[in-house]
């Protein structure tokens, strides 16, 4: 999870600037939230795609460097190679969260995250027999839910 902590703090620095600029921008008279929003979702996709091949290429040496060794290395590099669709899909909802906390959003940001918890601890408990693999596809799939149900809030901000 360090490894995961890393890519995270760059799709949060993502929202930080999102979340400043639209309201920067609303109280200015302007409504920026549909550009702001294509803007943050271009950067943290990269971010995102950039931490998934970095995860999936490094995986065994970023958890040596952490100081594992033997069959919790393995898991881990096994973890750290599955979650790479998660992570990508996580950069841009934590990103384009910014522009709904920025205009005053973000109790629809806080309803759409508490039912894709319940998604995602519901999809691990059915597919914890998979193993991790399975939790990572759970953890992809709830946050590809997630992502569903902010694109129509997200499509209905103004141009």
């Amino acid at each position: 999870t360090k490894a995961m902590y890393v890519a995270t703090m760059a799709f949060y620095a993502v929202r930080q600037a999102a979340a400043i600029r639209t309201a920067h921008l609303l109280g200015a008279g302007r409504d920026a939230r549909r550009a702001i929003g294509r803007q943050a979702l271009l950067v943290a996709s990269a971010l995102g795609l950039t931490a998934a091949a970095v995860l999936l290429a490094g995986a065994p040496w970023i958890m040596r460097a952490f100081g594992s060794d033997g069959a919790v290395a393995g898991a881990g590099a096994l973890y750290l190679r599955c979650v790479g669709p998660y992570l990508l899909l996580l950069a841009c909802f934590i990103a384009l969260g910014g522009v709904f906390e920025g205009s005053g959003a973000s109790p629809a940001l806080a309803r759409v995250t508490a039912c894709g918890v319940a998604v995602q601890l519901t999809l691990a408990y059915g597919m914890s027999g998979w193993g991790l693999p399975g939790i990572c596809l759970a953890m992809g799939l709830s946050m590809a839910v997630q992502c569903a149900a902010i694109a129509p809030l997200y499509r209905r901000t103004a141009h």
